[in-house]
C-alpha cells in the first residue's frame, strides 16, 4: 500500500544529499533575519522569514541525522566520523542562533500579531531578557563535548580488547572512570553556572523535558528496588530468557515487523509502506556498526528513519518493533513529535507488545520474554539512574577511582 499522509510522495533515503553546513553563511544569514525580526512592522514579511528561517535551521538538523546515521553504519569511516562530528560541533551554535532569532521577535513591534496569528498566546515571555546562549555556556559546552570526544575514543580504543577480559579491565578500567569523573566535574560546573543545584535537575529540565523532579524520580526506583528487585533476581534464573536467544536472521526480523503492521492495518501498515518503500530502515548486521538502535527523524524530508544493529537473535524482532513504534508516532505527527523522552517510550513499548499480538511470528515463549525483558528494564535502569545520580552528588574529595569503583 502506498503512503496515504504523504500523498504518496517520498524521499527514498538514498536520494537524500548530505552537504557539510556552511556555518559563516548560516551566521549571517540569521544576523540578517534577526535584523528583519526586529525592524519590520510587516506581518508577511516576517512570517515569510521565520518560514526561511525555519528552513535553513532544519536543513542544519537534517545534515546532523544523515552524517549520525552513516557514521553509526559504519564507525571505521574517517569521513563520517569527520562529518558527524562537525555537525556535532556546531549544534549548540544553531542552538543559540535560534535563541538569538526568537529573541529578535520578542522585540519586534508587531510581537502581539505574531503571537496572535502565528506562534500562540505568551511564546516570546520566556524569550525576554538576557540570553541563555551566553558566551561563557557556550564555552563550558564546548569543553564538555571535548571530554565526551575523549571518552568516546578511549570507548573506541578499548573494543581492540576483549570484553570483559582481565586485560580489558587492568588496561581500561581506570581511565574510562577517570574520563566519567571529568566529565561529571565539568557537568557540576555547567549546573553551577547556570544556577542549578545540581546537575542532574538541569538535565531534566533541559533534556528530558521532564515534570517530575530527580527527587521523585529516587523515590520511584527506591520502590523498584524494594518491590520488584527480589522477582528480577529469580526471574534472571529462569529459563524465560530462552525465546529470545533463539537463533534469528534478518528476513525473519523484518517479517515479523511487517506482519503486525500488516493486522493491524491504518497508520501503522502506511507507516510500514513508507518505512519499506522509501528504504528508511537499516536492520542489517554488519561488524562496522555502532552497537546501538534508535530511530531518528529527517525534518526537512519529514520522513522517518529506523535503525537497528541486531544481534542475530530473536529479540531483535522486538528492537525492530520498538524503534517501528517511534517510527509510526513520527509519521503520523509528519512534522516529528515534540514530546519528552518519557512520553516517547510508551509508544515504543506500546508498539512491541501490540507486535506479541499481531505478529505471524509471535508465541506464547515471546511475550514471557518480553513480560520478563519490561521487569529487567525496569530494574536494571533504576539501578544505572540510582548510580548516576548518586556519582553527581558526591562531593568532589570523593569524586576518584577509588571510591566511584567501591
Amino acid at each position: 500500500r502506498a503512503p496515504m499522509l504523504y500523498g504518496g510522495e517520498y524521499t527514498a533515503y538514498d536520494d537524500m544529499v548530505y552537504t557539510r553546513p556552511d556555518m559563516e553563511a548560516m551566521a549571517e544569514i540569521v544576523e540578517t533575519y534577526c535584523k528583519t525580526a526586529r525592524e519590520s512592522s510587516d506581518l508577511n514579511e516576517v512570517v515569510g522569514t521565520v518560514e526561511r528561517y525555519y528552513d535553513i535551521y532544519d536543513r542544519f538538523q537534517t545534515s546532523y541525522v544523515l552524517a549520525y546515521i552513516e557514521y553509526n553504519r559504519d564507525v571505521t569511516s574517517e569521513k563520517w566520523e569527520a562529518e558527524y562530528q562537525f555537525c556535532m560541533d556546531h549544534s549548540d551554535d544553531v542552538d543559540a542562533d535560534l535563541e538569538a532569532f526568537y529573541m529578535a521577535l520578542a522585540d519586534s513591534p508587531i510581537r502581539d500579531q505574531l503571537e496572535e496569528e502565528y506562534f500562540g498566546a505568551g511564546f516570546f515571555e520566556s524569550y525576554d531578557g538576557e540570553s541563555f546562549w551566553d558566551p561563557g555556556l557556550m564555552e563550558l559546552l564546548d569543553q564538555e563535548g571535548e571530554r565526551i570526544n575523549a571518552y568516546y575514543a578511549l570507548c573506541e580504543e578499548a573494543d581492540s580488547v576483549e570484553y570483559y577480559s582481565p586485560e580489558y579491565f587492568d588496561t581500561y578500567a581506570d581511565p574510562l572512570c577517570q574520563a566519567l569523573i571529568d566529565l561529571v566535574r565539568h557537568r557540576k560546573t555547567i549546573a553551577d553556572y547556570l544556577g542549578y543545584d545540581s546537575y542532574p535537575e538541569f538535565a531534566y529540565e533541559f533534556y528530558h523535558y521532564r515534570d517530575y523532579t530527580p527527587a521523585q524520580a529516587l523515590a520511584y526506583t527506591d520502590s523498584i528496588r524494594s518491590e520488584m528487585a527480589e522477582l528480577y533476581r529469580q526471574v534472571s534464573q529462569s529459563d524465560v530468557w530462552d525465546a529470545g536467544y533463539s537463533r534469528c536472521g534478518e528476513s525473519a526480523m523484518y517479517d515479523y515487523v511487517a506482519s503486525a503492521a500488516r493486522a493491524m492495518d491504518g497508520l501503522s501498515l502506511e507507516a510500514f509502506a513508507l518505512l519499506e518503500t522509501a528504504d528508511l530502515y537499516d536492520i542489517s548486521y554488519s561488524n562496522k556498526k555502532f552497537d546501538i538502535s534508535f530511530e531518528t527523524f529527517l525534518t526537512s524530508y519529514h520522513q522517518p528513519y529506523v535503525f537497528v544493529n541486531p544481534t542475530g537473535y530473536r529479540m531483535d524482532c522486538l528492537s525492530f518493533a520498538h524503534e517501528f513504534g517511534h517510527f509510526v508516532t513520527d509519521y503520523a505527527f509528519w512534522e516529528g513529535s515534540w514530546a519528552g523522552t518519557d512520553v516517547l517510550e510508551v509508544f515504543s513499548q506500546g508498539m512491541e507488545y501490540l507486535s506479541l499480538f499481531y505478529s505471524d511470528g509471535a508465541d506464547e515463549g515471546l511475550l514471557r520474554y518480553k513480560l520478563a525483558d519490561t521487569l529487567a528494564t525496569y530494574v536494571e535502569q533504576s539501578a544505572y539512574a540510582t548510580f548516576e545520580q548518586a556519582l553527581y552528588e558526591l562531593p568532589e574529595e570523593e569524586l576518584t577511582t577509588d571510591h566511584v569503583f567501591d
